[in-house]
């Protein structure tokens, strides 16, 4: 890996995601729909670490101003986002219909107090971050910095990973967030063009997709077994676009009614008890699937 070509890569794609996450916010600001707030997080997540990764290489005080910001996004949209992941699961099952709409309307009461805390990134901390100095020197320091970060993330993977499955939740939350840094700097380290080819990015991408995923389904989880023991709360409907999504289960809410009748009355309760079965099934086929990325992880494994 030429540490020059590393730093053009590196200067490039963190321009890319100033400019991204400009445009991101502006359309959060807007409308905020589940696309644009997931896009915004997974831009700020990439973009912390880049900046992370270059610290030395740029101002100080701007690295610090950006981190203070970039965590109050995050902060203020993680509920949104999490209650984005269970509607997800909602809208792709008939029965969950009523869910699906109460979910939306409960979505918009909590983007509407979130909003007003995605706010853009100080120009002055933006002039800021885009200035650094290009040098041999500083491309070898960049280098060798990616080196060590990579290594450690790599270690505690390989430390963690036969155990996964024993990890308590926040354990495991840390050991999917160290995965996914190390996607990011594969990613970084490897010329775009080698992405589809290069046999470890790929296992990482399936292993934090797996990983992931589970994590939706625990998300969703809550949501039904909260549902179950309180009921949602807020009766309004959803409005705006998020209307539209809801609309969009009306015929399917029908037709399950149709098969099964007792849809009609049961309550939500009844309802999150069927959709926990389903889940729960889900689950138990995910962790299939994480058991068998993560074994592609270990060092020297065969096969693809």
């Amino acid at each position: 890996m030429k540490a020059e070509r590393l730093f053009a890569r590196w200067q490039r794609r963190r321009q890319r995601l100033l400019q991204a996450t400009d445009l991101l916010i502006r359309q959060c600001q807007a409308d905020g729909t589940p696309d644009h707030v997931h896009n915004l997080r997974v831009t700020l997540r990439r973009l912390r670490l880049l900046t992370r990764l270059g610290r030395p290489l740029l101002d100080r005080r701007a690295t610090a101003a950006f981190r203070i910001w970039a965590r109050r996004v995050s902060k203020a949209t993680s509920p949104v986002r999490d209650l984005d992941v269970a509607c997800e699961w909602f809208a792709v099952r008939p029965a969950a219909a009523r869910l699906l709409d109460r979910g939306l309307a409960r979505r918009a009461s909590l983007w509407q107090r979130a909003r007003n805390r995605v706010r853009s990134l100080p120009a002055r901390t933006r002039a800021a971050l885009e200035r650094v100095e290009h040098g041999r020197r500083r491309s070898a320091r960049l280098a060798r910095r990616l080196s060590r970060l990579e290594s450690r993330l790599s270690g505690h993977t390989q430390r963690f990973r036969p155990r996964f499955f024993r990890l308590a939740e926040e354990e495991q939350h840390e050991f999917r967030r160290r995965l996914r840094q190390w996607r990011y700097l594969r990613e970084l380290a490897l010329p775009r063009q080698e992405h589809e080819t290069d046999r470890l990015l790929r296992r990482l991408v399936r292993a934090q997709e797996a990983t992931g995923e589970a994590q939706n389904l625990r998300l969703a989880e809550a949501v039904l077994l909260k549902w179950h023991r309180t009921g949602p709360s807020g009766g309004s409907r959803a409005r705006g676009p998020l209307r539209a999504e809801a609309s969009l289960l009306d015929s399917g809410r029908r037709r399950a009614e149709d098969r099964a009748p007792y849809l009609r009355t049961a309550s939500v309760g009844e309802i999150s008890t069927v959709l926990r079965r389903e889940l729960s099934h889900q689950q138990a086929t995910q962790q299939t699937r994480i058991q068998r990325a993560l074994d592609r992880l270990q060092p020297h494994s065969r096969g693809d």
